[in-house]
């Protein structure tokens, strides 16, 4: 436990929130999607809450954590999944939610806070210029825009984001059912390779999964029936239909003819990590991994995984664009059974040349690229002489010897109870 009396009053002037529930409320994220850091951090909470309204705001609050060695967590509004925003040794949790303005629009640009909710920034440029942002989480309606472009806070606060924009356009949400998941997989790559089709969000989700878990949908749906997940343009829904009537899928819902959308969640909502939501809701013990299935032979890699997992392992996929190539990124649902077996799933999908991103993870480094990032090691050191941004978040600060091929998991001092 930090001693905060003396920061406390130096901090007077802010508004300052200590109530335990409140600060162990605000000591949290989305850590229990994964079994594994539900046991390791369930008992984190930070002292006290500090909510800057502006940049000025901030620069005192870290003078005032620096000069009595508070250690210092940022956070959005909390959607991440790895315990990024908890804070491992106590101390000052920053909610920079409150810095949430839209300070300034371009064509082709937006300047904003740290703080601004995805939707609201969405519906600003919209109205402003009709612009909208490039990227479109699954939990637009909450997260913040800091929380895209981050280090966990280990190396500084961010407290302006500039991002791109491009054209808003009316979107059609669209599903498409197939009694085999491989078709599905073969027909999205297709339609995420159409450079005549203009889309926002492409996904395949295996069965059982639609109809066991997206219970608002399930009236739409059969039983052992695998989804293509689409929402496209409206003015590109003609071309879109032509594409999928030569596939073996069937338009199962579109959102521009339903009768009844209410309640009714959007594509985006069925994707993502919303899609793992969904199903621990009905079953907690549901886990996931994040993958990478590399082109150009990522179909093979897909069906191969998928014929060796079967449903212990049911399949999602999440279609991006990286320097104009179409690659599918994983979120597979996994049936957990035991630590043990978790790790020998993440051990054979990188045998067969997918990455795992380990979501089981909640430091920069394991979650990421497995390797001490020198760049970010050098600016912290001059950002954060004392260490005191979000400790226990990157190896390379606490343990520069760290090896990355080793099988061991690195754990923080701080959570050793």
């Amino acid at each position: 436990m930090t001693d905060i009396a003396a920061p406390k009053a130096d901090l007077a002037a802010f508004k300052v929130e200590d109530n335990p529930a409140i600060a162990k409320q605000k000591s949290r994220d989305f850590f229990w999607y994964s079994p594994v850091l539900k046991r390791q951090l369930d008992h984190v909470t930070g002292d006290l809450v500090v909510s800057p309204r502006n940049e000025a705001e901030v620069v005192e609050i870290l003078k005032a954590c620096f000069r009595h060695g508070v250690p210092v967590t940022p956070r959005g509004t909390g959607t991440g999944n790895y315990g990024q925003a908890m804070p491992l040794s106590g101390g000052l949790i920053l909610n920079l939610a409150e810095m949430n303005k839209v300070k300034a629009i371009f064509p082709g640009r937006v300047i904003a806070e740290p703080g601004a909710v995805i939707a609201q920034l969405d519906a600003e440029t919209k109205a402003h210029s009709g612009q909208e942002l490039r990227l479109h989480p699954s939990t637009a309606k909450t997260a913040t825009i800091g929380g895209f472009m981050h280090a966990y806070g280990t190396n500084g606060i961010i407290t302006e984001v500039e991002m791109p924009l491009t054209a808003a356009y009316d979107w059609v949400d669209v599903i498409v059912g197939f009694d085999d998941y491989m078709d599905a997989v073969r027909y999205a790559d297709g339609v995420g390779n159409a450079d005549g089709l203009l889309v926002k969000e492409l996904a395949t989700v295996a069965a059982p999964i639609p109809y066991d878990y997206f219970l608002r949908h399930q009236k739409f749906l059969k039983p052992g029936q695998s989804l293509a997940i689409v929402t496209v343009a409206a003015h590109a829904v003609d071309a879109f239909l032509a594409l999928t009537s030569r596939s073996k899928g069937e338009v199962v819902f579109r959102s521009d003819t339903a009768e009844d959308l209410k309640g009714i969640p959007p594509n985006y909502e069925l994707g993502w990590n919303h899609t793992t939501l969904r199903a621990i809701r009905v079953d907690p013990s549901i886990t996931y991994l994040q993958s990478m299935y590399p082109p150009p032979h990522h179909i093979e890699k897909i069906e191969a995984l998928t014929r060796l997992f079967g449903d212990e392992v049911p399949g999602h996929l999440e279609f991006v664009r990286f320097d104009g190539k179409i690659t599918p990124m994983g979120l597979p649902m996994v049936r957990y059974t035991t630590e043990a077996r978790l790790e020998e799933i993440i051990r054979i999908h990188e045998e067969h040349g997918c990455p795992i991103f380990n979501p089981h993870r909640y430091t920069l480094e394991e979650g990421g690229m497995k390797q001490t990032d020198l760049t970010q090691l050098a600016f912290k050191r001059g950002a954060d002489p004392k260490g005191l941004l979000n400790p226990g978040k990157m190896i390379a600060w606490e343990d520069p010897e760290f090896d990355f091929a080793s099988t061991k998991t690195f754990l923080f001092p701080g959570l050793q109870q």
